[in-house]
């Protein structure tokens, strides 16, 4: 059975940015100034600065900046299915998770999409998940993620600086 090819990561994660300015200009009334995305087998993390109103940052500057906190992730609630919609449409995959919060001192918030494992095809012809995937050598890449897989016989981890073959027990 062959699957259908998904566009790079890198394009997955440039289109899911756009996808989160847009949909967050339509629903808050305006977009971040910045955004910045790193991005893994399976999931998205977009980091946005300079999300702030003009009255949100008045609020926060009077004091109430938990009712700005609130007000935001009540809006992130409000935009969680078009976010997930979003999120499959350009990935093709299930989305598990998003996860988001806003830190109005330094006016910074984060979405984080998690992915369901992607079924890839082995050589067999056979199909796999991204977490029956043998673990990274040492030689491989660092990246701060845990790893698991179903089995938790063959549980691994890739941590900054830890190396991916090394036990943590």
């Amino acid at each position: 059975m062959m699957i259908p090819q998904p566009l790079p990561l890198s394009e997955q994660t440039g289109a899911l940015v756009r996808s989160l300015a847009r949909l967050t200009a339509e629903h808050i009334g305006r977009g971040p100034n910045k955004l910045r995305a790193t991005s893994g087998q399976d999931m998205i993390c977009i980091v946005l600065s300079g999300t702030l109103t003009k009255s949100e940052r008045l609020l926060v500057a009077n004091g109430e900046a938990e009712f700005v906190v609130n007000l935001r992730r009540a809006c992130f609630r409000a935009m969680l299915p078009a976010l997930e919609q979003a999120a499959r449409d350009v990935t093709g995959r299930d989305v598990l998770a998003v996860l988001s919060d806003h830190n109005t001192e330094a006016d910074i918030s984060s979405v984080s999409f998690v992915f369901a494992p992607e079924l890839t095809e082995v050589s067999s012809g056979d199909l796999a998940t991204s977490q029956d995937r043998e673990p990274p050598g040492d030689n491989a890449p660092r990246e701060l993620a845990i790893g698991l897989f179903a089995d938790a016989d063959r549980a691994w981890t890739a941590v900054e600086g830890f190396p991916a073959s090394a036990s943590l027990a």
